[in-house]
């Protein structure tokens, strides 16, 4: 597919003409991650966090606001990754909450999961993370690879530490809204 090609992806320089990816604004962020949760970051009032200037969290992520703020960070900061981590970590508990009262084919993000509330099998796993990473990185990886491996081993090391399934989904989905390929275009 031509979303797979080199020269399309501009991989940071690695072909010459390509420039390296750029981190998403936040009102890009805000509708990404409403997509595909459901999830807006309100605060007080119905006020949307990640697109206000003057209750959000905007200039925090990165954001401008043309009077104090007029040009966006051009590396990672501190308070980038806090407001993102935080985004994430409530959008990914959200989809959890949303997505338990939901039929399988209902679903956006946990769809290959029948059951959200007991340890899925290993095929069964392999086969969520296949289409989480598709569905939040927008791209593919095979069930058997390498890197589903590694999804698998953190999936198991969430599970291990909060105990609860809802809980293991919630954290892992959180860490996918972290990740590089979603949060950079």
């Amino acid at each position: 597919a031509v979303a797979d090609d080199p020269w399309y992806r501009s991989d940071a320089g690695a072909w010459e003409g390509t420039t390296p990816g750029r981190a998403l604004t936040p009102d890009q962020l805000a509708s990404s991650v409403e997509a595909l949760t459901g999830y807006r970051w309100g605060v007080a009032g119905g006020i949307d966090a990640m697109v206000n200037d003057d209750y959000g969290y905007r200039v925090l992520d990165g954001g401008i606001d043309g009077i104090l703020v007029t040009e966006a960070p051009t590396t990672e900061t501190a308070t980038v990754a806090l407001v993102e981590e935080r985004l994430a970590e409530a959008a990914g508990s959200y989809a959890v909450q949303t997505e338990m009262d939901l039929a399988p084919e209902e679903r956006i993000l946990l769809r290959e999961t029948a059951d959200l509330i007991a340890v899925p099998a290993d095929a069964d796993l392999r086969i969520q993370l296949v289409h989480l990473v598709r569905r939040v990185w927008s791209r593919s990886i095979e069930a058997d690879s390498a890197e589903a491996d590694t999804l698998v081993a953190l999936w198991s090391e969430i599970h291990a530490g909060v105990g609860t399934v809802p809980q293991t989904w919630a954290f892992f989905l959180s860490a996918l809204f972290r990740h590089p390929d979603f949060v950079h275009v």
